[in-house]
């Protein structure tokens, strides 16, 4: 450590214990981003919900949201939402969660969302025992059977409240952050690599809270862990789940997702899998055992191009169908290897070649998996990537690439293209709208008024059942809500004037109700 360190430290010790408050509310604002917007509620998706607000001090409190479902029987998860959004972002997980048959509870932390007080690193954890007593009180909840889900910042709050409450019958991590690791690349941005540990030492002991780092915590309960993490995150590297399964081998199961970063974008690359896999793994966890997936990896044999190394591929519960599992290989040089695996009954053998040398190998297995045709298998196609790709061919035919509009042929072939494509998800065409409805015109004004009305059928059709639950991730950028409700209108415009010539009073009516629940948006 040099001089500029070590003063730095006694410095902070000193201010630490004389002013610790004006510290925390320093980091707090340099690491927490809290926001207020709450985009939807879960009756703008169609869920029935209790609006809860539970006391933790003088003047704050936290407000959550308790959505029940009729088919569970006590089962509730407890969803813990990540750093610069608030509960009103989380409706995918919140659907597929209810879908699932579990009730799920979640609120904002203090100072985000409708949650009174300001946020800070101590309010995070501080307000954990009443939201805690909340749900234990519950009459709906089944205090034996919880779930946490944290997300992100969440699953720093979840790993402590798991640990507050050792009772948990399964905890789901996503994207799991270090607060130290957080810390130290806050101080790097902000003084420099020279007194960045020093400094991390002293925050540890004098003003952060006390055990929150995610493999301290994980000590403190038995329950049993899945940690998902994106492969190509850029926010939370996979090194902090590594080294929380590490901590816990035997009670935690890990899934590194391949061409996946930040939550959600996990969703978009494996929807159906990350719902199958999460809601599995409640479901066992909080019943008769969360199923497994294992990887041993023996005594690699180097060769002239890279390494042999045999592994054993163990699944539970057994059965005698073939499942696919996908290993995640970290190797000694820093990359991630993916292997794809069928095992049948308890554990297969197989023997992997690599560049470099494993160092560390965890297994994943697949409820979506498609035969490749060759012996293994392959994930099924993202329904929501392939959209994308879709969106992108879309644009790029209705305008050439001198920026001019494309020719009627082109025109004609990207209609054609769209019908022999088939269905899309509907999160894809509800993006697509704009697309629909500017090659509808084109088409219109070349007078082929056929094509123009399938297109903006499609438009219409396109829109939302609820709007304010639409959400998209897609170029950096994370959209909620249906934005494209001007171009819906103006081909509900276009349908109506068609259909009302036609006389077809049965579609204006349908037409009609799509127009007014976009103006009620």
């Amino acid at each position: 450590m040099d001089r500029r360190a070590l003063v730095v430290g006694l410095l902070l010790v000193g201010a630490a214990s004389l002013g610790g408050c004006g510290l925390k509310a320093k980091l707090a604002e340099g690491l927490l981003h809290p926001s207020r917007d709450v985009p939807a509620k879960p009756d703008d998706y169609g869920l029935d919900y209790e609006s809860v607000r539970i006391s933790t001090g003088r003047d704050t409190d936290v407000h959550g949201w308790f959505v029940p479902s009729a088919r569970s029987t006590g089962e509730t998860v407890v969803l813990f939402h990540g750093d610069g959004t608030s509960i009103g972002y989380y409706h995918p997980y919140v659907r597929f969660l209810h879908r699932a048959g579990f009730h799920v509870f979640l609120y904002d932390y203090r100072g985000y969302g409708s949650s009174k007080g300001e946020a800070s690193t101590d309010a995070l954890f501080d307000d954990l025992e009443p939201v805690l007593a909340w749900l234990v009180a519950h009459p709906s909840i089944d205090a034996g059977r919880l779930g946490f889900y944290g997300i992100s910042l969440g699953s720093i709050v979840a790993m402590r409240a798991a640990s507050d409450y050792p009772g948990v019958r399964a905890v789901v991590v996503e994207n799991c952050v270090s607060p130290d690791a957080a810390v130290g690349a806050y101080l790097q941005r902000s003084i420099g690599w020279a007194v960045r540990w020093a400094v991390v030492g002293v925050l540890d002991a004098f003003v952060l809270p006390w055990n929150i780092e995610p493999t301290d915590t994980v000590d403190d309960f038995g329950a049993p862990v899945l940690l998902i993490q994106g492969a190509d995150d850029r926010i939370t590297a996979p090194t902090t789940a590594l080294a929380v399964a590490s901590a816990a081998p035997e009670r935690t199961s890990v899934w590194i997702v391949p061409d996946a970063g930040h939550a959600p974008d996990t969703l978009d690359a494996h929807e159906r899998e990350v719902h199958a896999a999460v809601a599995g793994f409640f479901r066992g966890a909080l019943g008769d055992g969360a199923p497994v997936a294992r990887v041993d990896v023996g005594a690699a044999r180097a060769r002239e191009a890279g390494f042999a190394t045999p592994c054993r591929v163990r699944v539970a519960p057994t059965t005698d169908e073939r499942r696919a599992v996908e290993l995640a290989l970290g190797l000694a040089d820093g990359a991630v290897a993916f292997r794809r695996v069928w095992v049948v009954g308890a554990a297969a053998d197989v023997v992997v070649e690599t560049d470099a040398p494993i160092v560390w190998a965890h297994a994943h297995r697949y409820r979506h998996a498609l035969d490749d045709g060759t012996g293994g298998w392959r994930p099924e196609p993202s329904a929501i990537r392939d959209g994308k790709a879709l969106i992108a061919r879309v644009r790029d035919a209705i305008v050439a690439d001198d920026g001019t509009p494309a020719s009627a042929p082109g025109l004609r072939a990207c209609a054609a293209a769209i019908d022999a494509h088939g269905a899309v998800h509907p999160r894809v065409a509800a993006e697509l709208v704009p697309s629909y409805v500017a090659l509808a015109r084109r088409l219109a004004a070349l007078g082929d008024e056929l094509r123009a009305v399938r297109l903006y059928e499609r438009a219409v059709d396109a829109v939302p059942r609820y709007p304010r639950a639409h959400y998209w991730n897609g170029d950096g950028v994370r959209l909620l809500g249906f934005h494209h409700a001007a171009a819906a209108l103006a081909a509900a415009e276009a349908l109506l004037a068609y259909y009302v010539a036609a006389d077809r009073p049965g579609r204006v009516a349908e037409i009609r109700a799509v127009v007014a629940r976009l103006t009620r948006t």
